[in-house]
């Protein structure tokens, strides 16, 4: 596949067409919650587990990403909610 331009694109333009750049200003934090946080499930290199039904996210698009977060903290903050002692009730 050619650009008009007649050149090849890159592999970054073709699998990110418009890719989002940052700061960095949060790359570490961002580091430390996936290690701590998504690791486990989608591996250390983000590559996911087909055989166990957990994505490759690892390279895929930011706005992606940005929705799967979201609709993933929403459900864990349900849950959450659901789960929590009556009040009155504390931990011993």
């Amino acid at each position: 596949m050619r650009h008009r331009s007649g050149r090849k694109p890159s592999f970054e333009s073709a699998i990110e067409p418009k890719p989002v750049q940052g700061s960095g200003e949060h790359l570490r934090l961002g580091q430390e919650i996936y290690t701590h946080i998504c690791a486990a499930c989608h591996g250390v290199d983000a590559g996911g587990a087909p055989a166990d039904r957990v994505p490759r996210i690892a390279g895929q698009h930011y706005p992606y990403l940005q929705r799967q977060i979201e609709e993933g903290a929403a459900i864990h903050k349900e849950l959450a909610a659901r789960f929590q002692p009556p009040a009155g009730v504390r931990d011993r």
